[in-house]
């Protein structure tokens, strides 16, 4: 059973139909909480930013960004599981 430590590049998706279909090096891995502390900081920014003139607006993307960041971990969780 390959470590993913030992290994130069990654399996970075998985297709049901393909299996594997893109690899890449173990740095793309961090792609993933990359964008997600960008959207959540954007995110952040934009529910001060709105709350004092669209309310609902505010709200809306308070409560969206939870989900946001749990499809994201939801990602990375099944390739971490991929690789192992």
């Amino acid at each position: 059973m390959p470590i993913a430590r030992d290994l130069e590049f990654l399996s970075l998706h998985y297709n049901i139909y393909f299996g594997v279909d893109l690899v890449g090096p173990w740095h793309q891995v961090f792609i993933i909480p990359a964008l997600g502390l960008i959207f959540m900081l954007l995110n952040i920014f934009l529910t001060f930013f709105f709350y004092k003139k669209e309310k609902f607006l505010s709200r809306f993307l308070a409560a969206g960004n939870p989900l946001i960041e749990l499809g994201l971990l939801v990602s990375i969780a099944l390739i971490t599981l991929l690789n192992i």
